[in-house]
């Protein structure tokens, strides 16, 4: 099982995404239960997606119709000490623009279409809208005419011929 490393204060504990695979723990191919198998019950299961969202980064997986994972999604959350990286790049709770042009300086360009980053190496930066830039910065106040949007997930998927 993979253990869900502790919190502690002044930490930081980074999931880094393989692109075009998935996570350490849930990759593109794997069944629910070999997922399973490495990090306990899925919290909500059927036979198009499965979730886990009592991690301290929550993630969710959408199936085939043969029951094979084609996409697994990864959450950002706030006032938690772990967040998901790439090549040493924290990519959620970041501004989008931040995180695209640092991935940028590495060579990883994505094609932009409004609140989605889309990468071709397998893999899409994207914001719900939920969070704002005030978000990420504790006690600054809401600007409303402040609308970059705030990376608050990363979905994988394969790359073309790899699944």
């Amino acid at each position: 099982r993979d253990p869900q490393p502790p919190a502690r204060p002044g930490s930081r504990w980074r999931v880094e995404i393989v692109p075009g695979v998935g996570l350490p723990f849930a990759k593109v191919g794997q069944t629910l239960p070999q997922i399973e198998a490495a990090v306990g019950p899925a919290t909500v299961a059927d036979a198009s997606r499965a979730l886990w969202d009592g991690r301290s980064l929550p993630f969710a997986t959408y199936f085939d119709d043969r029951g094979r994972v084609r996409v697994v999604e990864v959450y950002g959350v706030e006032d938690v000490n772990e967040q998901v990286t790439l090549d040493g790049v924290q990519l959620t709770l970041r501004l989008i623009d931040d995180v695209e042009a640092d991935l940028s300086r590495l060579g990883r360009r994505g094609r932009r279409a409004g609140p989605l980053v889309d990468f071709p190496e397998g893999f899409t930066l994207w914001s719900l809208g939920e969070l704002f830039a005030s978000d990420l910065t504790p006690g600054a106040l809401f600007d409303p005419s402040d609308d970059r949007p705030v990376v608050e997930g990363v979905a994988i998927v394969a790359q073309l011929g790899r699944y």
